[in-house]
């Protein structure tokens, strides 16, 4: 994917997000904002853990990095 179509693509997943959302309902809408910023960051982890760090094991923790997202998506998730 070219950074033209992750930025269109990111920028698609906001917009549904924010048309769809009324005053009382901002914080459901940050939320799923947030959660997909997490979801990114993980695949990116994961890219990362199958094209890199395999060649480069001491580089990247990625299995710290990952139970850290993990854990901060569960506390969006908690909000």
């Amino acid at each position: 994917m070219t950074p033209k179509e992750k930025a269109k693509e990111l920028y698609d997943k906001y917009e549904k997000i924010i048309l769809d959302a009324n005053a009382d309902s901002w914080g459901i809408e940050s939320k799923q904002c947030a959660l997909i910023c997490v979801d990114e960051i993980l695949k990116l982890n994961t890219w990362v853990d199958e094209n890199y760090q395999r060649d480069n094991p001491k580089l990247i923790d990625i299995e710290d990095t990952e139970e850290f997202w993990q854990q901060v998506k569960q506390e969006i998730e908690s909000l």
